[in-house]
């Protein structure tokens, strides 16, 4: 489940597994050469999933919409969230 919201006064996406641990991502937007865009209004995540040699997968988010499985070029300046898996 995924929930549009702020932490600490920063928009982004609270995202909660079925057992109820949360992530917040916050609304980075991204970094294309020396411009920035969408700070504070849309996520773009990278996912660890290459797509061929020059692509990957990422996670695109803003407001209450999420769009997973989208392919960019991987020289896009798009934020990284290390999560590990609990033990």
């Amino acid at each position: 489940m995924s929930v549009w919201g702020e932490n600490n006064g920063v928009n982004g996406m609270w995202f909660v597994a079925k057992n109820g641990n949360a992530v917040f991502l916050p609304t980075a937007g991204y970094r294309l050469g020396s411009d920035v865009d969408y700070v504070g209004s849309r996520g773009y995540y990278w996912s660890s999933s290459a797509s061929g040699s020059d692509n990957a997968y990422y996670v695109r988010f803003y407001f209450n919409h999420v769009e997973p499985d989208k392919i960019a070029n991987r020289y896009g300046g798009f934020s990284v969230r290390l999560i590990t898996e609990s033990k």
